[in-house]
């Protein structure tokens, strides 16, 4: 399985038949910051299988409120749809509302993690469930040791 999925209902997608045996698991509560609307799905789908609650944001002021209204053991960043520079806001609310939060980075083609930046994960798409699961579940059993 790749991700991003193809276009078509979960029920057609071949993420919905990975043995989750396999598969690291959790029930942590994840803050997912994507701008397009079709991977933002699929995340959370892959990640609603892996047991995860999910919180979708597409944009900095909604991203900024539940940051502040809410506790998330992880905050995922699609990346696809801004340069290194336009990550710096998003990176510093994150910072200014949780200091020691791990972040998944996921990106296309050849980006880099913002200079300066700690505690950041970097996933290169596509990537398959199995890499998403094993990344989540590694930045949250290691928490601020990232």
């Amino acid at each position: 399985v790749r991700l991003p999925a193809s276009r078509g209902t979960p029920e057609d997608s071949s993420i919905m038949t990975m043995p989750l045996k396999t598969l690291p698991t959790g029930e942590e509560r994840i803050l997912l910051l994507a701008g397009d609307p079709e991977i933002s799905r699929t995340i959370e789908e892959s990640l609603a299988i892996l047991g995860y609650a999910t919180r979708i944001s597409s944009n900095l002021e909604e991203f900024s409120d539940l940051l502040s209204d809410e506790e998330y053991s992880l905050v995922i960043i699609d990346s696809s749809a801004g340069t290194a520079t336009e990550l710096d806001p998003w990176l510093a609310q994150i910072r200014s509302h949780h200091t020691s939060v791990a972040i998944l980075l996921i990106a296309a083609g050849a980006r880099k993690i913002p200079h300066g930046q700690t505690n950041i994960v970097l996933l290169k798409k596509p990537f398959p469930l199995k890499d998403l699961a094993i990344a989540v579940r590694r930045l949250l059993d290691r928490g601020s040791d990232v």
